[in-house]
Formats: structure tokens, sequence, C-alpha cells
């Protein structure tokens, strides 16, 4: 993802890895030590796990061994097969697709908060040009 966008060079890289060097020697010792199962066994929100098949920084199995025991009103685990730790950078519009088509309508259904209202769109509104491949969202926001 480093050489991914267009702001970052080879020159980057160095201090990217430098960077999750010292996020994983500040935080290692402290999160490997959660354990999910007692410390969370229960959530009282909707829960998606949205998983790379090919993670190596999270293992897949572990994480779908906690979504089978966790307890949570509504819950869904989504593959994305041809992804490691970010699916959302390695299936970009397939992960878009998960969160327009599983996640949104499940937070629209128990939401507390109102819909929005479509009447105080300004009527001259006009959507942004999209970009071949990209998805839109189905409200048109």
């Amino acid at each position: 993802m480093v050489l991914g966008v267009p702001e970052t060079s080879p020159f980057d890289v160095p201090t990217v890895f430098h960077a999750l060097r010292w996020s994983m020697e500040a935080m290692w010792p402290e999160v490997s030590r959660i354990n999910l199962l007692q410390a969370v066994p229960e959530l009282k929100v909707p829960v998606f796990f949205l998983l790379g098949r090919n993670d190596h920084w999270a293992a897949p199995d572990l994480a779908e061994a906690y979504f089978e025991v966790l307890q949570a009103p509504t819950k869904r685990l989504l593959w994305f097969e041809r992804s490691g730790h970010e699916p959302f950078a390695d299936e970009p519009a397939r992960f878009t697709a998960a969160l327009i088509e599983e996640v949104l309508p499940v937070i629209r259904r128990t939401s507390q908060a109102p819909p929005p209202v479509e009447q105080n769109r300004p009527s001259h509104s006009v959507a942004p040009p999209q970009r071949p491949g990209e998805l839109r969202d189905p409200v048109g926001r």
C-alpha cells in the first residue's frame, strides 16, 4: 500500500517499515496478552468481520474462531479470498460493495438516528464523476 498512491515514492519505504516496527514493539507485549474470548465475549451492536483469507498479520483462523463464539445481535463474516491484512486496499471494489450491500442496510435498520431527509438536498446537486470500476452508493451520496 505504501507505493500504491501517487503521493508516495520508493524513498518512503524505510520510513514506513520503521513506523511499523516501532508500532509492533510498542503494542505487541500488551496486545498479545489479550484474550478476546474472555475480555469481550459479547457485543451489543452489529458486528462485521471483513477478513482477508491471506492475512499474515492477524491469523484468519483465529479471527473466525472468535467470530463463531462472539455473541452479538447481528454478526456477519465476509471473506476476501484475494486479500491479506488490508482487503480495502487489495480488493477495493469488492470491499466498497460489501460495505454498501452488507453493512449499510444493517446500520440503517438498527440505527436510532432518523433516516436522511432527501428533500433537504439542493436540487442542483450533482454526483461527483466516477472512475472506471468505482461503485456508487445506491442512495446517491
